[in-house]
C-alpha cells in the first residue's frame, strides 16, 4: 500500500500534502548486535574469585562483534550508545552468601550487582554505556559459597547480549 498524501495536524484538518519523497533519519538501525549463551557443558566457576563467563554460543552476531571462542567479549567497533545486559543462573541449590555479577569496560568494571545465593537463582545485569570504536566488554561471575560451582548451559539462563541504540 502506497501513501500519496499525509494529512496535516493542524486545526484545518481538511489540508492535504502531497507525498512524493523519501523518509530519512528516522531512527536508528540498532546494529551491531549480538546475543550469546553458554552452550555444551555448564561452566565451573571458583570459588572466592571472579571469573569471566565463557559465553561460547552466539545466538546472532551478523557484524562479527563478538568473540565466542578466545576472549569471550564484546567490541562494538562503532561509536555510540549500546544497551548491554548479561544474565547467568547457578546450577546449585544450596545457599550461600556472595553471588556477583559484573560488567567490565576495558578491563575496568562498570556495572555491579550482588544477592545472597538461594537455590538456583539468576543474577542479571544491565547498563547503557557509551561505547567508541575499540572498547571491550566482559562478564565476570563470583560465588563464596567455599567449592566449585557451576552456572547453567543454556540459552535461556546465561546469556550476554548487546545492541547499539544511538550514535
Amino acid at each position: 500500500m502506497a501513501i500519496d498524501k499525509i494529512q496535516s495536524e493542524s486545526i484545518n484538518l481538511a489540508d492535504n500534502f502531497a507525498f512524493t519523497g523519501t523518509v530519512t533519519g528516522a531512527g536508528e538501525s540498532n546494529t551491531p548486535l549480538f546475543r550469546a549463551y553458554i552452550g555444551g557443558s555448564d561452566q565451573t566457576i571458583a570459588t572466592g574469585s571472579f571469573t569471566k563467563v565463557q559465553y561460547n554460543t552466539e545466538t546472532f552476531d551478523p557484524s562479527g562483534v563478538y568473540d565466542h571462542s578466545t576472549n569471550y567479549r564484546f567490541t562494538p567497533a562503532v561509536a555510540g550508545y549500546y544497551l548491554i545486559t548479561a544474565q547467568v543462573t547457578s546450577a546449585d541449590v544450596a545457599d550461600w552468601n556472595n553471588f556477583k555479577l559484573r560488567l567490565y569496560k576495558n578491563g575496568s568494571a562498570i556495572a555491579a550487582m550482588q544477592v545472597r545465593h538461594t537455590h538456583a537463582d539468576s543474577i542479571f545485569i544491565s547498563t547503557m554505556d557509551l561505547s567508541d570504536d575499540n572498547d571491550y566488554y566482559e562478564i565476570y561471575v563470583f560465588q563464596d559459597s567455599g567449592s566449585n560451582k557451576d552456572i547453567r548451559n543454556n540459552d535461556a539462563s546465561n546469556w550476554f547480549q548487546a545492541f547499539k541504540v544511538a550514535s
